[in-house]
């Protein structure tokens, strides 16, 4: 790529094959020697290390780990259980999706569906203002039916601050959640939202 720019330089032959010299001295020297130097550090402390990764290698690690489950999830469950639990979970939305996909008819494997979902202008709202409209009715019945099973995911789970802004058109919005962190959020979304929007 860089040889490739340096061919393409208003300047003379000379002066291409001067910075062509320079590059890949560079790249044979100085750059050469710090990169082989980093990757035989990297080499060198692997070796040295527990094939023990994460906070479990630490004193009390898992007892740590119990504790960030609980800080963050408020559930009364070991790690061990809740990734027993998101593994049966999304067998049961692959199932579901299976089940969508045939009632719409879609012919393809669950991926090819995913990617229609991404792509097929009528699974997004319209840009404009009615489609604006009708998203904020769909978004707002969302967050009351997220809100009713708030509590079972946070302590802390407080009342929704919508905050719209318009784009330039007034067609596009964009929610600002500003009363709860992402994963809680991402938690709470086990209410089935099956609209997709285009934001």
């Amino acid at each position: 790529m860089l040889l490739q720019k340096i061919t393409q330089l208003d300047v003379s032959d000379a002066e291409k094959n001067a910075f062509t010299k320079q590059a890949n001295e560079a790249i044979d020297g100085a750059f050469q020697r710090g990169y082989k130097a980093l990757l035989d550090e990297v080499i060198r402390l692997s070796k040295s290390q527990s094939k023990i990764t994460g906070v479990w290698a630490l004193p009390d690690g898992d007892k740590f780990y119990q504790n960030r489950v609980k800080h963050n999830t408020n559930l009364k469950m070991t790690a061990e259980q809740i990734h027993e639990f998101g593994k049966a979970d999304a067998a049961r939305i692959h199932k579901e999706m299976s089940g969508i996909m045939e009632k719409v008819g879609f012919k393809g494997n669950l991926q090819e569906f995913f990617t229609f979902v991404r792509t097929e202008p009528n699974n997004f709202y319209a840009d404009s203002d009615a489609g604006c409209k009708v998203f904020l009715a769909d978004a707002r019945a969302e967050t009351a039916a997220i809100f009713k099973v708030g509590h079972n995911f946070s302590s802390v789970f407080q009342k929704p601050n919508w905050k719209f802004v318009e784009s330039k058109s007034g067609a596009k919005i964009q929610p600002a959640l500003h009363f709860m962190t992402f994963h809680q959020w991402m938690a709470a979304g086990q209410v089935s939202i099956m609209r997709i929007w285009q934001i």
